[in-house]
């Protein structure tokens, strides 16, 4: 009985296979492309320079003019008189040639402000001349009708008769309403000419100037060279 109960249990029933669920792989989707951050653009600083630059200022301190002092005495003590002239010599030569490149400098800038000038008296006087060849045929046609407005009155004061004398104050009136417009017309070029002769007073007094600055530094010029001999 034992070993009939034994066999029943011994005979496991066939175990179906298990069916395992097909997992479907997971559609791959792609990453988004992310654009890298623009850098925020930082506005340039405009640095305004100051118009005239500053020059730091160096003072030469006492303890600094004693060590030059120094420096020179031990310069001297150890060039020896010969080689000493020869170094001052030399370096007078080379002070002189830089004060003349100095000056020069300036009188080649005088001669172009001289230059310049000149031009602008040209057309100046141009323009002055321009503007007499304008007012003198007015003014001789005014001088004219100043004589034949005399003429008229003298001819006027020995007419007796009305209606002559009336006729001849209408020419009279005629003739002074001619000149009005030519004193009109003469004093437009007038007062035009009074301007350019203005500004040709101020640009003869800049180069008159000019002159006086270019005469000192010729005379300048000739000491330097003078003290070279």
């Amino acid at each position: 009985m034992d070993d009939q109960i034994k066999n029943d249990l011994g005979q496991v029933a066939p175990t179906e296979p298990v069916a395992t669920p097909t997992v479907q792989p997971e559609p791959i989707v792609a990453a988004p492309i992310i654009a890298p951050m623009a850098e925020p653009v930082v506005a340039e600083k405009t640095v305004v320079e100051n118009s005239t630059p500053i020059t730091p200022t160096t003072e030469t301190t006492p303890a600094e003019k004693e060590i030059a002092n120094k420096l020179e005495r031990a310069k001297l003590a150890m060039e020896g008189p010969e080689r000493t002239a020869v170094r001052e010599e030399r370096e007078h030569d080379f002070d002189v040639k830089n004060k003349l490149a100095t000056i020069d400098a300036k009188l080649a800038e005088i001669a172009k402000q001289k230059e310049a000038l000149e031009i602008t008296w040209i057309k100046l006087d141009e323009n002055r001349t321009g503007l007499r060849k304008m007012i003198d045929p007015i003014v001789e046609r005014e001088t004219k009708l100043e004589v034949d407005e005399s003429q008229l009155e003298e001819q006027e004061k020995n007419t007796v008769g009305e209606k002559e004398r009336m006729v001849i104050e209408q020419k009279r009136w005629a003739i002074q309403e001619d000149r009005h417009k030519a004193e009109e017309e003469k004093w437009v070029y007038d007062s035009r000419l009074f301007k350019v002769e203005d500004q040709i007073k101020d640009n003869t007094s800049a180069y008159q100037k000019i002159l006086d600055e270019e005469t000192a530094l010729l005379t300048e010029r000739d000491r330097v060279e003078r003290s070279s001999i």
